[in-house]
């Protein structure tokens, strides 16, 4: 089973390099690049220095998204960080932010004015709120037990948040009120990897149970306590999840392989994946129970989704890339009230460094 990762692992400082030209892997500066048969597509972004990677992506309306990247190093620990922004017509470097010490580890979104990061500044975790056009810095309260993030650690919703963190021994879960973060007792023996959220008072948190009996777990918030919900059926951890409904919530479990969970209001039953796969970067729905994952790529070429709807598997591939020897996409976030899909992710150029890319998905 996957394990977190390691917060000291992934610091790194930064270093800001703005006015660099705008160009992607196969796409000439300035291009308006067409969607293929996919819908998936390349957007310009300002090159950053490789190797670099888009790690997270989070967007708040058509108008409004945000990037966190690294440049001049792509493995994890290494690199300067940067920041992108989309102002509905292009993404532009976004100086400031993450600052001198600071890792950003996440990525979420409400709307265009409630957006967070998570991560940590020194040894001190941190929650970032989009506000006034900058970026906010919230200092976690109770920090104890606090060590690692988690495959999924951050989850905004209009008028509240979540983040969390993971000790091996204990889940330190904080909560956004709307005023002030405070932190929430998880209510079993349950290690939390993975939040989601649709509203202020209908949250999960997904993992495993410490007894030692390789069950998932999963608990839901109702607007006043967490609720630890049955997952019979269900092994491994859940270790990504994505409200869909009241009655419809997806997951992403792990063991000895990936495959997907629903629960559809009383039960959660498990799908498998329609291939094997040895990586789940990330789960998104764009409408209704139309379901994307992230996943290890077949084509070296291009990157590769799997889209889940009705009862059927898709395999969906990105655009073709010229002298790519491989695609990795970190993150996928959907613009609120709509389709739209964006996907933070990388490419490696056939004897070149990773480049940083974005592809977007109508």
């Amino acid at each position: 089973m996957p394990r977190p990762r390691n917060r000291g692992a992934h610091r790194y400082l930064l270093g800001l390099l703005t006015g660099a030209a705008l160009v992607v892997t196969g796409l000439a500066a300035g291009a308006t690049p067409a969607y293929g048969a996919s819908g998936w597509r390349d957007v310009a972004i300002p090159a950053p220095q490789p190797p670099a990677t888009v790690d997270y992506v989070a967007a708040g309306d058509a108008r409004n998204a945000w990037a966190i990247g690294r440049e001049n190093g792509a493995d994890p620990g290494q690199g300067t960080p940067f920041q992108l922004r989309w102002d509905g017509t292009a993404w532009r470097r976004e100086p400031g932010f993450p600052a001198a010490g600071e890792f950003v580890g996440a990525m979420s979104a409400a709307s265009a004015r409630d957006a967070w990061a998570f991560g940590s500044s020194g040894s001190q975790w941190y929650a970032w709120h989009w506000e006034n056009d900058a970026w906010k810095p919230y200092l976690l309260p109770d920090q104890e037990g606090a060590d690692v993030l988690v495959y999924q650690p951050l989850a905004a919703a209009r008028g509240g948040a979540w983040a969390a963190s993971e000790s091996f021994l204990t889940s330190v879960l904080w909560h956004w009120d709307g005023r002030a973060w405070a932190r929430q007792e998880v209510p079993a023996d349950v290690a939390v990897f993975g939040l989601g959220a649709r509203t202020a008072s209908d949250a999960w948190a997904v993992g495993y149970s410490r007894d030692g009996s390789n069950a998932a777990a999963a608990m839901h918030w109702d607007g006043h306590a967490w609720n630890v919900v049955d997952t019979s059926g269900l092994t491994g951890a859940l270790i990504r999840v994505r409200p869909v409904s009241a009655t419809s919530v997806y997951a992403v479990g792990s063991d000895n392989g990936f495959y997907l969970a629903h629960w559809n209001g009383t039960a959660w039953t498990r799908v498998p994946l329609p291939i094997t796969t040895n990586v789940v970067n990330a789960i998104a729905t764009n409408g209704g129970d139309r379901v994307w994952l992230a996943v290890q790529s077949d084509h070296a070429f291009q990157s590769l989704y799997l889209r889940y709807a009705k009862g059927r598997w898709a395999k969906v591939y990105g655009p073709e890339r010229t002298d790519v020897v491989e695609v990795k996409v970190n993150d996928i976030a959907r613009v609120p009230g709509t389709s739209t899909l964006w996907s933070a992710a990388s490419a490696v150029v056939f004897q070149n460094p990773r480049t940083a890319i974005i592809e977007e998905r109508r």
